[in-house]
């Protein structure tokens, strides 16, 4: 149950710090001596794509496989169903493919922000780490072995072909400056308009608010 907890924990709060790391950085050019802009683009980019839209919204809430608890071989109600038949035995959250396992290849993608001597001992952690929280699901009785390794293929597939994309576009190599330009650019924007909204913003006297122009009329002291 710990690891599980473990295996739910780590990718989700690895994601809100990649996310909150690109928020920042918009307004906060320096940022960029810490970490690659388009490295971060990258890892919310797949985990969106990978875990987010291919495992979860599109294979666990269309496929209909019954996960192994809930089949007919171990005490369940659905029988078994191949990997690749499609079926209508589970309704949601079904079993192709694992969504937890997907999520644990996705951490592998933290190696690129780590740095270059940490990245042999940072690759073997979380690959072992992967592993556990894989096969862990399986001992649960949540998903099939084929779940598994196919939500890391998947996974896989997806992060192999965002790199290939964004390599050719040159934001891993040449245009990368560029893009933080475009985005500190685009910070710079959103704060001016903040700004603005900002001073334009109601005034108030008490707790009645005033339209745009109009002043407010001096108290009766005798109300006092």
């Amino acid at each position: 149950m710990r690891l599980r907890a473990l295996g739910l924990f780590l990718p989700r709060a690895a994601i809100l710090v990649v996310i909150g790391l690109l928020v920042a950085r918009l307004f906060w050019p320096a940022l960029q001596k810490l970490f690659a802009l388009s490295t971060m683009l990258y890892l919310a980019a797949t985990a969106l794509l990978g875990p987010g839209l291919l495992v979860n919204i599109l294979l666990k809430a269309n496929w209909g496989r019954a996960r192994p608890v809930q089949t007919d071989l171990f005490g369940g109600t659905w029988p078994y169903s191949e990997v690749w038949i499609v079926t209508d035995h589970c309704q949601s959250n079904c079993s192709f493919v694992s969504g937890e396992a997907s999520m644990a290849f996705w951490l592998l993608g933290l190696v690129f922000i780590l740095p270059l001597g940490w990245r042999k001992g940072g690759t073997l952690v979380l690959a072992t780490l992967g592993l556990l929280v894989s096969l862990n699901r399986i001992a649960f009785g949540g998903h099939y072995l084929s779940d598994v390794l196919l939500a890391w293929a998947l996974t896989g597939w997806v992060m192999v072909a965002l790199f290939q994309l964004m390599s050719k576009a040159g934001w891993l190599g040449p245009a990368a400056e560029g893009l933080e330009q475009r985005w500190t650019a685009a910070g710079r924007w959103i704060a001016r308009h903040l700004a603005t909204m900002w001073q334009r913003r109601p005034l108030r006297s008490g707790n009645q608010s005033l339209a745009p122009g109009k002043k407010a009329e001096p108290k009766n002291t005798a109300d006092n």
